[in-house]
């Protein structure tokens, strides 16, 4: 099985920047979409700030704004993954301790559709400790055959 590693992606060279010409609710929720194969990749993450013991929902939704259809395929059953980290290091993934079944896998998304994961970290990292209180980024990725391909990066606020 082919490992999903997010660090390289991480805070990347080619990560967005989601920026507000007004100081957003640390309450509400973020995206940040960028373009890549073809298809609008988006990142959210239910609030932007989460209080003690809070879970963090993430989502990695992907759309095709274009008029043809557009297949991804994947060699596992794996199709996506979202990590947390700092610094450009990786420190929770959501597929880390998963088994994959190695199978051929795909799937098409046709105009207009849209597929969307959701995952809930619970802030315990891959070393099974609590995150501690903190700014982490957010990335997540799906992982096709060829190349995973990188949502860009938010950043969360832990207390």
């Amino acid at each position: 099985m082919r490992a999903t590693m997010l660090v390289p992606i991480l805070l990347g060279a080619g990560a967005l920047a989601c920026s507000s010409s007004t100081e957003p609710s640390q309450d509400t929720a973020q995206s940040v979409t960028r373009q890549i194969a073809g298809i609008e990749l988006t990142l959210i993450t239910d609030r932007r700030t989460y209080a003690a013991g809070t879970p963090v929902s993430i989502t990695i939704r992907a759309v095709n704004p274009s008029s043809t259809p557009v297949t991804f395929n994947f060699s596992s059953n794996k199709q996506y993954d979202v990590g947390t980290g700092q610094n450009s290091v990786l420190l929770w993934n959501y597929a880390f301790g998963r088994t994959y079944q190695q199978v051929l896998t795909s799937f098409t998304l046709q105009p207009g559709e849209s597929w969307e994961r959701t995952v809930s970290w619970d802030r315990t990292l891959n070393n099974s400790t609590p995150a501690p209180a903190g700014s982490y980024d957010v990335q997540g990725a799906l992982t096709t055959s060829s190349n995973d391909l990188p949502t860009s990066v938010l950043t969360v606020q832990l207390q």
